[in-house]
């Protein structure tokens, strides 16, 4: 079964982390009061410099780096809190379709299709769980998949993707939506028996923000890297254990759990704008 971690330890970081996301909020907002009179400003003295295309279409993949419970969380001190899992994902691999539309220079509307796929670490499970020191049991697990489904607003800073002005451009958003976590299960095994534990999560609501730089090849085609952090806190009404040997063959546990999770996602990848 998953490792669990104590309320205070839990709050502190995630309280630490939401108060960095509404800096970035603010941050953000201030962005978009500004780049209007940005806009009007270079269109006034060099045409054509804010004329980017409407439409742009997106694809990525790259790193995504696991943090808070859902990561490997080293900084957290072993605890039997029920109340909270930690998933001892590594770092994996990420990939989006992105897609948007803007409805003057600089402001538009974007969503995203994500999905990350994180490796369970099964060595670190041992290594921090009550098996430690029992030489005579194996873990081993699968991967963990998380999928997200976003749609917020994209700002586009002066000088955008095909834009007159410069190859060079970049843009920054705020998504929110749907997130699924397909949890991997972790085995455990001796000699008189083994037991596969699965945690049952629900879909949660997350966030996502993020920026993208783009580089023009063509009129209407570009190379992106793109930086984004997601963030979200999985539920978990139930867990199940089926065993073999001396162990039962299937115990359904209701007891309720929950899960922080965060992933910073490095990609890179083509956008195509119309």
């Amino acid at each position: 079964m998953f490792v669990k971690y104590s309320s205070k330890t839990f709050s502190k970081y995630f309280i630490k982390l939401m108060k960095n996301i509404s800096r970035i909020i603010v941050t953000i907002a201030l962005l978009f009061s500004v780049n209007g009179a940005i806009c009007q400003s270079i269109a006034n003295t060099d045409t054509g410099s804010c004329r980017e295309n409407k439409i742009f279409i997106g694809v990525e993949a790259g790193a995504g780096i696991p943090l808070l419970n859902y990561g490997l969380p080293a900084y957290l001190p072993y605890n039997q809190d029920p109340a909270f899992q930690t998933g001892y994902a590594a770092t994996g691999l990420h990939f989006n379709v992105n897609a948007g539309y803007y409805f003057n220079n600089d402001l538009g509307l974007m969503i995203k299709l994500a999905g990350n796929s994180n490796a369970f670490n099964a060595n670190i499970f041992k290594a921090r769980s009550s098996i430690a020191n029992d030489t005579n049991v194996t873990a081993s697990g699968s991967t963990h998949y998380i999928g997200s489904y976003l749609a917020g607003l994209v700002l586009r800073m002066p000088g955008g993707v095909a834009s007159t002005d410069g190859k060079l451009s970049m843009n920054v958003y705020v998504l929110a939506g749907m997130m699924t976590l397909n949890a991997s299960n972790i085995t455990e095994s001796h000699g008189s028996g083994s037991s596969i534990t699965t945690l049952n999560a629900t879909s949660t609501f997350g966030i996502d923000l993020g920026s993208t730089a783009i580089y023009s090849i063509t009129k209407n085609m570009g190379i992106c890297l793109n930086l984004d952090l997601m963030a979200g806190n999985f539920n978990f009404p139930s867990y199940t254990v089926k065993g073999t040997g001396d162990i039962p063959a299937f115990v359904n546990y209701t007891n309720k759990t929950s899960m922080s999770m965060a992933l910073f996602n490095p990609s890179i990848g083509l956008v195509i704008t119309l």
